[in-house]
């Protein structure tokens, strides 16, 4: 397993050093035994908060037993211009959205993957999801959102190929794991086969 979804501040507005969660969250991936960590937070934030986190995160990059990446979470729909030191994206859809909408924003803005799919008010009715299989992005299994995903979404991802990476969406080392994605039986797409890891050459 992996987790490509925990946040270093989460929704903490205050300016402060958030870099030792760094440590915590990659001592924790690896008592886990998980094969790769993903950063994201809720972007755009204060830049003073993201100085230090980028040079722990560029520091475990090197040093980690395990890839280590940092990616941010963008609002959809969205008139940010997402940086380009983040190593990937993930959206969030806002609530009253539905998943096709939800697909086209993410096209138009790059996103790489739709967190926690009809999750926190975003709508999730029957979807044509035929026309979206090719883009290569995502939906993202997630552990603290899986009460949110119909399992018609989910089988119809498996069955048109849709990548189906993992996040567990911690705002706290303890919170991540997936002990509802197992209970389930939910199979996840392997770290070497979802679109923007594959395409980066990270492994």
């Amino acid at each position: 397993m992996y987790d490509l979804h925990v946040h270093i501040i989460g929704h903490d507005k205050r300016i402060r050093d958030y870099s030792p969660n760094v440590d915590t969250y990659v001592l924790q991936a690896e008592m886990l035994g998980l094969k790769a960590l993903g950063f994201v937070d809720h972007y755009p934030y204060r830049l003073k908060n993201v100085k230090k986190i980028k040079e722990k995160v560029e520091y475990y990059k090197k040093n980690a037993d395990i890839p280590v990446w940092y990616g941010a979470e963008i609002y959809l729909p969205s008139n940010t211009r997402i940086p380009k030191y983040f190593d990937y994206s993930l959206g969030h859809v806002r609530a009253g959205y539905n998943l096709e909408e939800a697909f086209k924003m993410a096209n138009q803005k790059n996103i790489d993957a739709i967190a926690h799919p009809c999750a926190y008010g975003a709508r999730c009715s029957y979807a044509r999801l035929e026309q979206y299989k090719n883009l290569g992005i995502c939906l993202e299994i997630s552990e603290k959102g899986l009460i949110y995903l119909p399992q018609w979404l989910y089988e119809k991802a498996v069955a048109l190929g849709i990548p189906l990476p993992l996040g567990s969406d911690a705002h706290s080392p303890d919170e991540m794991g997936f002990p509802e994605v197992v209970e389930r039986g939910l199979k996840w797409t392997p770290l070497e086969e979802i679109p923007f890891v594959e395409e980066s050459g990270w492994l």
